[in-house]
């Protein structure tokens, strides 16, 4: 399929920015792979060269964890710059997960028609990001302080009780959220997507070094 049977704005997009693919997993007949591999390909063709893929998390190896893939998925979504939706992405937990943490990181989502899928929210999850957006901007900071001078005590804090160097503030940020996903994963809790949204949006705050 040629470029020029795609939103052209939505490719030229793309060609410049570190790309995540997202997309059911679980249930499905080898895990997917093969859509996320066509995908994969499609966006080469595209000129799209920088792309993350979750089909090759820890090699291709399909033996470990859900949580392990969880973790190591949204650690991609966290350095990318925008995201595709595969079809049928909305049937997956997993993906609904990386939805949220883009949305909450302000990163233009789009689906396999490379459509940028429109920020049309359910009151719900305008809920879940009003309210992760007044803990970051409202009382929680005035309380803690910027996120990347209180997520660089807490790394400083977590590196000398495990005698390690200390750790990122951004990496602190994912850890938090994957506090609230292994949560979330035993028992669903409002609570749980309100923080989770929240730690992750704080993620391009550190980037950007506002305080």
């Amino acid at each position: 399929m040629s470029i020029c049977q795609h939103n052209q704005e939505a490719v030229k997009l793309l060609q410049s920015k570190k790309t995540y693919i997202s997309g059911k997993m679980t249930g499905l007949p080898n895990f997917n792979y093969p859509a996320f591999e066509f995908m994969h390909g499609r966006l080469m063709d595209l000129g799209v060269f920088n792309i993350l893929n979750p089909a090759k998390i820890a090699n291709g190896d399909t033996t470990k964890s859900y949580g392990f893939y969880i973790r190591e998925s949204l650690k991609m979504v966290a350095e990318a710059e925008a995201m595709i939706m595969l079809n049928g992405w909305e049937k997956s937990k997993g993906a609904n997960l990386e939805y949220q943490a883009a949305r909450a990181m302000d990163i233009p989502i789009f689906n396999s028609d490379f459509e940028l899928i429109p920020e049309t929210l359910t009151t719900q999850d305008e809920d879940i990001l009003v309210k992760a957006n007044e803990l970051i901007h409202g009382e929680r900071q005035k309380s803690y302080g910027s996120p990347k001078s209180n997520f660089t005590k807490i790394g400083r804090i977590w590196g000398a009780i495990n005698d390690i160097p200390d750790i990122e503030p951004e990496k602190v940020a994912l850890m938090m959220a994957g506090l609230k996903i292994a949560r979330e994963s035993h028992a669903h809790t409002h609570d749980n997507l309100v923080d989770g949204a929240a730690y992750f949006a704080t993620i391009p705050m550190i980037k950007k070094d506002l305080t």
